[in-house]
């Protein structure tokens, strides 16, 4: 067997070191942590590579993977008879993948920001007067826009005009 293939795949499960790793805090269960990080960390990334992520996009996953795996404590979840460790690992870093992508998702859309109301309802209503005209998409989008801009400057000199109390000027 060459050497690239067995850094891809899966070690055999030792579930004595599985087992060492998940106990309570010590040097030995944080020795056996690390020789599971150093066993596993290989096939993680030839699997992430595979699936097409870039050497570097790799790299992070695994990392940010083991770290998550580590902080969450989750290999207290696992034992000979739950089932494969390898599975567990694959079907962990894919729930992994799945939440990084929902994350990027959400920052893209704002992330932390504050969300703004969207009243849907208003909107389904004026797309019947922009609808009706025969324009295309892109027309009928800069129209609606002109009209709200159009909308919010004679509202804005309404007000104006109210606080200098020159009702008689604008009648809105």
């Amino acid at each position: 067997m060459r050497e690239s293939q067995l850094h891809n795949e899966f070690p055999v499960t030792c579930w004595s070191l599985i087992l060492q790793a998940a106990s309570r805090p010590s040097a030995a269960s944080r020795e056996a942590l690390g020789k599971l990080c150093q066993e596993y960390w290989p096939p993680l990334y030839a699997y992430l590579r595979r699936l097409g992520h870039d050497p570097h996009s790799a790299k992070d996953l695994v990392q940010g993977y083991l770290a998550r795996l580590i902080e969450r404590e989750d290999l207290e979840a696992v034992g000979p008879g739950k089932g494969r460790f390898r599975s567990y690992l694959l079907v962990g870093l894919r729930n992994f993948l799945i939440s990084e992508v929902r994350r990027e998702n959400a920052q893209k859309r704002g992330g932390g920001a504050e969300a703004v109301s969207i009243d849907a309802d208003e909107a389904e209503a004026d797309r019947g007067a922009v609808f009706d005209r025969e324009l295309t998409p892109d027309e009928a989008f800069d129209r609606r826009w002109a009209e709200t801009i159009l909308l919010h400057a004679v509202e804005a000199l309404g007000q104006e005009y109210l606080a200098r109390d020159k009702r008689g000027v604008c009648k809105l």
